[in-house]
C-alpha cells in the first residue's frame, strides 16, 4: 500500500501535532545536557513533489536555542512534546552539519534544516 501526497501530508500533521520543542544531542542517543530544548511551531506538512515535509516554522530567522551552558558539539535534533520530560515524537536526526558551541553561544535554527519527511512509494 501507497499513500498519496495528500495521505502523506496529514499523516504528518497528525503524528507531530503535539510537537512543542526540539531537543539536541551531542551523539544522537542522549538529551544533551549543554543545551535546552528550543520551542517551536511546527508549520502545516507540505507537498514537495517526492515527499511530504512538516518544519519548524522560522517567521523571523534566526531562531535561536538557549545558550550552551558549557562547550560541547551539537550533532542532531529530535522533535519533542515538552522543554523537559516530555515524549520524543521522532528519532534523532543528524543535523546537516553539526554545531560546536562554546559556553553562552546558542544554534542558530533555520526552517530548512529541522524537519521530518515521509516519502511516498
Amino acid at each position: 500500500m501507497s499513500l498519496t501526497m495528500a495521505e502523506a501530508r496529514t499523516a504528518l500533521d497528525q503524528r507531530l501535532a503535539d510537537v512543542t520543542h526540539v531537543e539536541w544531542s551531542e551523539n544522537g542517543s542522549t538529551v544533551s545536557a549543554k543545551v535546552a530544548a528550543t520551542a517551536v511551531t511546527l508549520e502545516s506538512a507540505v507537498d514537495m513533489t517526492t515527499y511530504a515535509r512538516k518544519g519548524i516554522d522560522v517567521a523571523s530567522p534566526p531562531l535561536l536555542s538557549a545558550a550552551a551552558s558549557s562547550s560541547g558539539t551539537i550533532t542532531h535534533w529530535r522533535f519533542t512534546t515538552a522543554a523537559s520530560g516530555g515524549t520524543a515524537q521522532t528519532g534523532w536526526n543528524a543535523l546537516t552539519s553539526s554545531v560546536t558551541l562554546a559556553s553562552g553561544e546558542q544554534i542558530r535554527v533555520n526552517d530548512a534544516g529541522i524537519g521530518e519527511k515521509l516519502t511516498i512509494a
